[in-house]
């Protein structure tokens, strides 16, 4: 019995959840073994300013030294961008295609890619305004004609409000809407605030007749009164840890959605920066509240072992993921510009019901911690950050400032596929005095999975196709469901003769890996998901097979409406990719139908 040489692989995945489990194909997958080290380049982005903070221009390769991990690594190539870009005010821009015909664009290696990120998630409603009117004077006193602007939002998810656009009235639209929409993000502040006012409630005051005072030193009374006053001390320690807990899962959260951004973002050709605008993510919840508890009831250590602070809030830090998406962010030559302020003062009244001498270092400490995060996400990436509204005009310029006057250092790398970050230092060998050098910081070389998932991510952004093994996608005829979705099959072919097939005694075996995403009409972004279709054709039909395609569906649940769907084929023998995007309309369900249940879960 022959075995087929058209083969067809029908696999589930569930959008924007995890994927179902896969059916196993008919045959077997062939044991190829491949055994290849691959070397890339690393291209480091070096920003030189005077004791003024004006561009130094003029320098070398020779003038650098880069390091990887302490190590020292020869630059093998060599760019300084110079200053002589200009920007234009929007008034002078033609907003309407077709006006006047644009300037010949940068090579795409200097395009400017600008990414505006507003996170409704960490973003209180007192300072979106003031956001907003900053971004709107930015974006009409800076426009260029070569700068393509995309807006994202967080809403628990990415959220994709426009894609990349070189049209100011779609930016300007995008913003229009964000701001209209009500948000959220001061409900952990305000839980934070009813903490620190019980953790001040606490009476463990001298002079309250739970202590008397010998030489100048006060000594807590023994008394059923002072065990109850502890008793309520140690009550709220539970509620300071599930704060913590809970700030710390939802700011990972946050980091989860940097990531899938980053991911989306890597595809994209040219310099890419992303306008971060938030309240600020403590880089270690709860850090304040410890601290504040320690320091309330210190008293109380000299009767009782009191929990140490430093050890409560070393359990809740988010810096090694932090550190990981920066590492991610620099391999995808992403670049952060923070805009984080501090939470209005009228959410700040209880920290002025703390005693005195250390109010303001627990106040500070949350600032702090706000702070430190969006400083490792600027200064890793070689960006900038705005802690303040003094300084927010300067940062969002410093944009268009850093991109230019760069200089890019790029020196190869083993790819080492392991995930682990690597630090970069690079110096000045004769710095003259003042002078300041911003650079990316941490760098994490990808695996094939991750490179490939990033380049079908950024596919559901860009009309942009790369398909040398002409591969095909097809919708098949959707299955409505009982909760509302659609069940929407989809048949990827690829022509065999483009494929490479490895001889053997009895068959020709092959390997192609799918991987697999779409975004809903709303701008939410699935997950990618990745199946492998063995191939495999016996010795006697190879000739015929090689004028046929070989063929593996998917199928994935959608809900109503139009959704772009992205897919990227590997072939794993010639390491030959190709990524093609597809417009899919998916029907409403019947009334009837829609009323008898709710949506489905996890679909999109």
């Amino acid at each position: 019995m022959s075995v087929p040489h058209r083969l067809l692989c029908w696999t589930s995945a569930l959008l924007a959840a995890a994927p179902l489990a896969a059916q196993d194909p008919d045959l077997p997958g062939p044991a190829i073994f491949l055994d290849r080290t691959e070397v890339h380049v690393v291209n480091v982005e070096a920003l030189v300013t005077d004791a003024e903070g004006r561009p130094v221009s003029g320098l070398t390769a020779d003038d650098f030294e880069v390091l990887e991990d302490g190590r020292p690594v020869v630059v093998t190539n060599f760019y300084a961008v110079g200053g002589d870009a200009t920007g234009e005010a929007l008034d002078t821009l033609p907003v309407e295609p077709g006006v006047e015909a644009p300037p010949q664009p940068k090579p795409p290696a200097q395009s400017l890619n600008l990414v505006v990120f507003v996170d409704d998630t960490n973003l209180t409603a007192g300072n979106r305004g003031n956001l907003f009117a900053r971004l709107r004077t930015f974006l009409t006193e800076q426009w260029r004609r070569d700068m393509r602007v995309m807006v994202v939002s967080n809403d628990r998810e990415l959220l994709i409000e426009q894609g990349f656009t070189q049209s100011p009235r779609e930016v300007f639209a995008a913003l229009d809407r964000l701001e209209k929409r009500s948000v959220d993000g001061s409900q952990f502040e305000l839980e934070r605030q009813q903490l620190l006012e019980e953790i001040a409630e606490i009476n463990v005051e001298a002079g309250s007749g739970l202590f008397h005072t010998k030489g100048g030193t006060a000594d807590i009374s023994q008394g059923e009164l002072a065990e109850g006053i502890e008793g309520d001390a140690r009550s709220i320690l539970p509620q300071i840890r599930a704060y913590s807990q809970q700030r710390l899962q939802q700011v990972l959260a946050t980091v989860d959605v940097f990531e899938h951004l980053v991911d989306t973002l890597a595809g994209v050709g040219g310099r890419k920066a992303v306008l971060y605008a938030s309240d600020g993510l403590p880089l270690r919840p709860g850090e304040d509240l410890f601290e504040a508890w320690e320091r309330q009831v210190e008293i109380l250590s000299r009767v009782a072992p009191i929990t140490s602070a430093g050890m409560e809030s070393s359990r809740y830090t988010a810096v090694d993921a932090f550190q990981h998406m920066v590492a991610d962010a620099n391999a995808a030559s992403v670049t952060f510009y923070t805009l984080s302020v501090p939470p209005p003062a009228s959410l700040r009244g209880a920290d002025s019901r703390l005693h005195n001498a250390w109010m303001s270092k627990v106040s500070s400490l949350e600032e702090a911690s706000r702070h430190d995060s969006m400083e490792l996400m600027a200064e890793g990436t070689g960006g900038r950050t705005a802690f303040s509204p003094s300084v927010l005009g300067a940062t969002l310029t410093g944009v268009l400032d850093d991109f230019d006057h760069v200089y890019a250092l790029g020196y190869a790398a083993e790819l080492r596929g392991d995930g682990e970050p690597r630090r970069i230092t690079v110096k000045l060998k004769q710095p003259e005095k003042g002078w300041k050098l911003r650079y990316r910081r941490f760098f994490r070389d990808k695996t094939e999975d991750e490179r490939l998932s990033e380049r079908t991510l950024t596919a559901l952004v860009l009309d942009a196709s790369d398909n040398p093994l002409a591969i095909g996608l097809d919708v098949r005829e959707t299955q409505a469901r009982e909760d509302g979705t659609y069940e929407v099959p989809m048949l990827v072919s690829i022509p065999l003769g483009r494929l490479v097939l490895l001889p053997g005694e009895r068959f020709h075996d092959g390997r192609i890996s799918l991987y697999i995403a779409a975004r809903d009409e709303m701008g939410r972004t699935s997950r990618v998901n990745k199946h492998v279709c063995p191939v495999r054709i016996v010795n006697s039909e190879i000739l015929v097979a090689m004028g046929r395609n070989a063929a593996c569906g998917v199928r994935m649940l959608m809900r109503p409406g139009k959704q772009r769907v992205a897919v990227t084929v590997r072939d794993e023998l010639s390491l030959v990719d190709s990524t093609v995007a597809l417009e899919v309309e998916i029907p409403s369900p019947e009334p009837s139908l829609a009323a008898a249940s709710g949506p489905a879960e996890g679909a999109l």
